[in-house]
């Protein structure tokens, strides 16, 4: 039979009653914890203790165990929960997206309304399930008053009697009312401006047929 060797074990509860030896490791039996002894401490010194509980953990995907890093130094995608990653769904009305197989975190994209949802819990079958992503709405605030889709007219900004004409056109036979003004041409001017009554008063005298204010007189022979 051939002989082993085994390192003095026991219970945690137990430990301290015994100072190992300056070397001695000392095994935990339910902690799984090993100590060595110094000589002068009971229950000796957790050589460990400073890496942390990872160093105890069994390396692996399962309860209580420590996760490694895949060949690219991430995260295994197989452990990742499904709500850790929101996945966006284009569906074409609310009984399509009442028919998802969806997590929390989860999008749909409604075709027929141009909204989108997010599926707050489980089941996603539950419409109150579904909040809506409220964003703010492209309608005009205020033109003049009017709000939503705005078409305004001349009347809206003050313009009511503004005609949508040339120049050339405004003063194509025109009507003047009130007391109008022209300048006052002078007498030799012979073109087609307006004769006010100061340049018809000035020609009249400058045919002597009359001094203003005084009478037309035919003479005497």
């Amino acid at each position: 039979m051939a002989n082993k060797l085994q390192f003095r074990r026991g219970p945690a509860a137990n430990r301290t009653n015994v100072t190992p030896a300056s070397g001695e490791p000392i095994w935990l039996t339910d902690s799984k914890k090993l100590f060595v002894g110094d000589g002068q401490t009971p229950g000796g010194i957790d050589i460990f203790g400073t890496l942390g509980s990872a160093i105890y953990k069994d390396a692996g995907t399962g309860a209580n165990q420590v996760l490694t890093l895949d060949g690219s130094g991430k995260i295994p995608e197989g452990v990742l929960p499904s709500l850790a990653i929101g996945q966006p769904f284009e569906v074409a009305n609310q009984a399509a997206m009442l028919a998802l197989t969806a997590q929390p975190g989860d999008l749909a994209i409604r075709t027929d309304e141009s909204k989108s949802y997010v599926l707050k819990a489980t089941p996603a079958n539950v419409l109150s399930n579904w909040i809506l992503l409220r964003t703010p709405t492209d309608n005009v605030l205020s033109v003049n008053g009017k709000t939503g889709a705005v078409t305004i007219n001349k009347s809206d900004v003050g313009l009511s009697n503004v005609t949508n004409e040339s120049k050339a056109q405004l003063f194509t036979s025109p009507n003047f009312t009130g007391n109008p003004k022209a300048p006052t041409r002078a007498l030799s001017d012979d073109s087609t401006h307006i004769a006010n009554t100061a340049w018809v008063k000035d020609w009249v005298n400058s045919l002597g047929l009359a001094v203003e204010g005084g009478d037309i007189d035919g003479g005497t022979f």
